[in-house]
């Protein structure tokens, strides 16, 4: 990329950091960090001039601030995209956290079904037992030995 998109990118991104606010050209570059009276702003002083020329910027006397586009509660647009993406990173967040839940019940309840093996594990897990007469020798009954 050339030095003036890198410019143009620089002084879009820090005008649209702080919308509402008023700069001049030269504080503009002083918060980008570049020298005073060096060749180095030259590219930053013709990226704000494109900017007003296309309209991007609004001025004011010597300041220039961000053009925004408002909408009746007075947020710009970059504002309200803001809020709709932290709004969906949220929403995200929430149904990740869901199906993790989900997914942690399903294992905790599948290693609580392990099938108990005996008549004794069977009574202690919480199962009822009728004696029918006959039907006991089905049932394994390690205690005694059968199987």
């Amino acid at each position: 990329m050339s030095a003036y998109s890198d410019a143009r990118d620089a002084v879009l991104e820090f005008l649209n950091d702080r919308p509402r606010e008023w700069f001049t050209v030269a504080e503009i570059c002083d918060t980008l960090g570049l020298p005073r009276g060096s060749q180095v702003r030259g590219p930053y002083s013709e990226a704000v001039k494109a900017l007003l020329v296309s309209r991007l910027l609004l001025r004011q006397g010597e300041g220039l601030k961000r053009k925004v586009r408002l909408n009746p509660a007075g947020d710009d647009r970059g504002m309200r995209r803001q809020a709709r993406r932290i709004q969906q990173l949220a929403e995200y967040a929430e149904r990740r956290s869901a199906r993790e839940r989900v997914k942690q019940q399903a294992a905790a309840l599948q290693a609580a079904n392990v099938r108990p093996r005996t008549v004794d594990e069977f009574v202690q897990a919480g199962g009822r037992i009728e004696r029918l007469p006959g039907v006991e020798r089905y049932i394994p009954d390690l205690r005694r030995g059968v199987r």
